[in-house]
């Protein structure tokens, strides 16, 4: 495979599984770190950072810090689940980071506000920067937040089952 550069995306740390765990038992649904997904698609999963490719690459929104992003296609929201997260590497700035989440909920405003200041509360000390918002998606009300977390140095997924 001469030329092709395979990178492989490092595993979750030992205080990233803590945080999914966290956010899992909480009834969060985890969903896949996707890193690029075309502007144009059917789910309306957008993220927000978008660059375009060229030759004939098109459009792509790149995982990212921010809060201009929708995890799941509004079909969803008729099943149980009504928070979303994912866990894994991302942009901050130009910069690549392994452990950027991007967390979604859906609910009643008095819902969301809780739900913000106990999210907030569990992640600030993890989290080299954090952001998070009550809007509106569509008509729904909506819940966003964004964290750059903390990755301790020589800390992999093994040290969590210690």
């Amino acid at each position: 495979m001469s030329g092709v550069s395979l990178s492989l995306r490092p595993a979750l740390s030992a205080s990233g599984l803590v945080v999914a765990h966290e956010l899992e038992t909480r009834g969060f649904l985890r969903l896949l770190d996707v890193f690029a997904v075309p502007v144009c698609n059917p789910a309306g999963v957008r993220y927000p950072i978008q660059r375009s490719f060229e030759p004939r690459g098109g459009a792509w929104y790149l995982r990212s810090y921010g809060l201009n992003f929708d995890l799941v296609d509004r079909k969803w929201l008729k099943c149980k689940a009504r928070g979303f997260f994912s866990l894994g590497c991302g942009l901050v700035g130009e910069r690549e980071v392994p452990h950027l989440l991007l967390l979604q909920a859906f609910g009643l405003p008095s819902q969301l506000s809780q739900l913000h200041a106990e999210i907030h509360q569990l992640l600030e000390p993890a989290a080299h920067a954090l952001c998070a918002a009550v809007g509106t998606r569509q008509n729904d009300d909506c819940f966003r937040l964004t964290a750059w977390l903390h990755v301790p140095e020589n800390v992999g997924p093994r040290d969590a089952e210690r």
